[in-house]
Formats: C-alpha cells, structure tokens, sequence
C-alpha cells in the first residue's frame, strides 16, 4: 500500500493538480499587516458556476518549505476572500464524499477553537473587510490556513453553513481503488503522468463526479449559485454547456 500511496501522490503531482510536496520546516518572514484588499481572483460574476483552481498542502505531510508554502497561501487567501465577497455561492470542494454541516460541528475540538482564537474577527455574516491578505497575517494564522484551506477555515468559524460533496463514497472508493490497481498492473519505472488511463481515472472521471452533482443541485435549486474548489489542472468547461460557466483567473 505505501507504493500505491506515494505512486499515487507523484501521479497527482505529475500531472500538476492541487497538490504541492516536499517535507521542510514551514518558515516565512513575519511582515507589516495590509490593509483590506479584495481577492486578486476575477471571473464573470454573472456565471452560475464558477471553478477556482485549488492549490493546497499536500497530504501527509506535517510541515512544507517557505518556498511551497508561499503559493499555497497566496491561493487559499485569494480564495477566502472570494467567498467573503460572494456569499451567494454553494461551496463544491473537491474529495468530499459527504456534504459537511455547520451542526456537526464539535465547539470543544482543538482545531476549531484554534480557528476561532486565531480569526477572532471571522464569523458567520462576515464582510470582506476582514481581510486575508497575507500581509496582514501572523505566522500562525498564515500556516493555519494554508494547512487546512479557506474551505474548511471558513466551515469551522462558521461562515459556510454547508460544504458539498463532490463525489459520492462509493464513487470514490471505486475511482481510488482503479487507480491502485493501475498502478499495480504498470511495470516499475512507467512514467505514471504519461498513462491514458490513470489520466482519465485522475482527471476526466474526478471531473465527471463533481460536474454531476453540482447539475444535480442546480436542478433542484436553480436560483443558486456554485463555486467549485478543485484542482488547477482540471477543464471543467466541456461539463456546463447548458449553463453559464467561469474559472477564476488569479494573479
């Protein structure tokens, strides 16, 4: 299993989806707070599903270089303050299998009073105004968010009442289990980017799950809106030719 599992992280890192990896102590220099700024990200605000591409820790890993955290900070502070901006999105985070709700949320867990002890000023009702630019963040609440992302950041103080699924369990258990077994089928050495099928089981299938059930949603709430956080590398265009779709462009 371990060569399933580190085959698989070089596959996704390969192919250059949301995942940054190398072990190193996280350190970044301490600088003056900014002042509020808007997200750097732009897209059509009149688009009903809008994808912003993820770049996040990686997992299994406790700590990154200063020069991998920098990126992931940048992208998950751009994408904090898209959501404080656009409080009429439905969140879709990619590799939830199950929709997380506010109301299963433990007040008692670590990590959550550590959110809230760290964004004191971020709650639910939030504005913009409490910015996360990264100049304006300590070392603490920097790493913090990188760690575990402006999704789940924000689901823990409570601005997002619910997080979606972007696959169901069994899909993901079926789309994790094909690809432990293709790379188990390649001879050592393959240069695993560069198969059709584990490309099609990393990005075309991944992308068909979470297109499916953003439509399925919509069907049902057409009102709504969709920001989908997934990976930079996905095309999720050729999915919403019925409706009106974006990708955040990040500088």
């Amino acid at each position: 299993m371990t060569r399933f599992r580190n085959a698989l992280l070089a596959l996704i890192f390969a192919l250059g989806c949301s995942w940054v990896f190398q072990a190193s102590s996280p350190k970044f220099a301490q600088r003056t707070p900014a002042s509020p700024v808007a997200s750097p990200c732009r897209f059509d605000a009149s688009a009903q599903v809008v994808h912003f591409p993820q770049l996040h820790w990686p997992p299994h890993s406790d700590s990154i270089s200063p020069e991998l955290l920098q990126p992931i900070l940048a992208a998950q502070s751009a994408l904090a303050q898209i959501i404080l901006e656009h409080p009429e999105f439905e969140i879709f985070s990619e590799g939830l299998s199950a929709d997380q709700l506010a109301s299963q949320i433990d007040p008692n867990d670590e990590t959550v009073i550590e959110a809230h002890k760290l964004f004191p000023s971020v709650h639910a009702g939030s504005t913009p105004s409490e910015s996360f630019d990264p100049g304006a963040l300590g070392f603490q609440a920097g790493t913090f968010l990188a760690r575990h992302g402006a999704v789940n950041t924000l689901f823990l103080l409570g601005v997002l009442p619910i997080v979606h699924k972007t696959l169901t369990a069994e899909e993901g258990d079926a789309n994790n289990d094909a690809v432990n077994a293709r790379i188990a089928e390649l001879p050592r050495g393959t240069p695993l980017a560069q198969d059709p099928v584990l490309k099609k089981l990393i990005l075309s299938d991944r992308e068909g799950y979470a297109s499916h059930e953003i439509l399925e949603f919509l069907k049902k709430n057409p009102a709504r809106k969709a920001l989908l956080v997934f990976g930079k590398t996905h095309d999720f265009a050729p999915d919403f030719t019925s409706i009106r779709f974006a990708r955040a462009k990040c500088e």
